[in-house]
């Protein structure tokens, strides 16, 4: 294996610029690399990804956006306490379901990678219990769901990962068509895109 000459113009340019950049997008530079990707938490470059050969027909920005993405998205792994702790969003919620809203909405905000939450709320315990039945009956296995009780108030969440609203829209009525009318009647919610966090909070209240 090669070693990593720190003093590379790509990677010196990354690490300037905090961001993927490849070899198409600066001809005038001379690297041994054709890519090099960036991943860290606060401006901070923590590991970087670098690509010395790529066959021809990979070699496009879909691919390489999606190499960028998983990355950040293991990286920040790296950092999970650290953004739970200034994360300030959801504070009621379980740490694990808060922590994947931040990199759903990360990866919307950065990629535009869409990612939906459903949300549900009642005063009915009973109506909350089998509302919760029914999600964890209809769950996928990417999917991630939480709830809390405030001011007399069952709220219920559903990170829908990787999922525009219309396509989270299906999996929304599918909940709502198994329950029974009295617990429909007993039930508000909404769907959001998981970059909406301003009405979202509002609708939590």
């Amino acid at each position: 294996a090669q070693s990593i000459d720190m003093h590379d113009p790509l990677i010196e340019k990354v690490v300037e610029e905090k961001r993927p950049l490849y070899i198409s997008q600066e001809p005038t530079i001379k690297s041994r690399y054709i890519a090099a990707i960036p991943a860290g938490h606060n401006q901070q470059i923590d590991a970087l990804i670098l690509i010395e050969e790529m066959p021809f027909m990979s070699f496009h920005k879909d691919n390489l956006a999606a190499i960028s993405f998983v990355f950040e998205y293991f990286i920040q792994t790296l950092h999970k306490q650290q953004i739970l702790k200034t994360m300030r969003i959801l504070p009621e919620f379980e740490p694990d379901f808060r922590f994947e809203y931040f990199r759903l909405y990360h990866l919307a905000i950065k990629h535009e990678i869409s990612s939906s939450i459903l949300a549900f709320q009642t005063a009915s315990e009973l109506t909350i219990h089998r509302l919760n039945e029914t999600i964890h009956s209809t769950f996928r296995q990417l999917d991630i769901y939480s709830s809390i009780y405030h001011n007399g108030i069952y709220m219920t969440l559903v990170l829908v990962p990787f999922s525009s609203v219309e396509s989270s829209r299906v999996l929304q009525m599918r909940i709502y068509e198994k329950l029974i009318d009295t617990e429909r009647d007993r039930l508000d919610y909404s769907l959001f895109d998981i970059s909406q966090r301003k009405i979202l909070k509002e609708f939590l209240g």
